[in-house]
């Protein structure tokens, strides 16, 4: 595949993945109600079925994805390194008093920061 190719493929596989994630918000702001997991989950899953649909469409396949199981090391480096970072970005931020505790978590939805 040559690079004007490849690059035409990437640069419509972002704006099916950004018009398909605006379609969702849209929906969602204009009418259908739904639990807030349910949407933010479909939110998340597109940009991964936009690109099995992509490789199916395009006839590309999937044997160049790399879907195996690599070592115990490399797991524990993916699982565990966002979860670290995330804890230590969060309490720096407390400390500095960049961040509060709301005292109602319960009562906030991700999605009323987005509407």
């Amino acid at each position: 595949m040559n690079r004007i190719t490849r690059h035409w493929k990437v640069s419509l596989y972002i704006a099916g993945v950004v018009a398909a994630a605006w379609l969702w918000f849209g929906i969602l702001k204009f009418g259908l109600r739904m639990d807030e997991w349910v949407a933010i989950t479909v939110l998340m899953w597109i940009p991964g079925l936009l690109s099995i649909l992509f490789r199916v469409g395009f006839k590309e396949g999937f044997d160049d994805v790399g879907w195996r199981v690599g070592k115990a090391r490399c797991w524990s480096w993916a699982y565990l390194g966002p979860l670290v970072l995330a804890s230590l970005s969060i309490m720096l931020a407390l400390l500095l008093g960049r961040a509060t505790l709301a005292p109602h978590l319960q009562d906030q939805t991700m999605l009323d920061a987005v509407f």
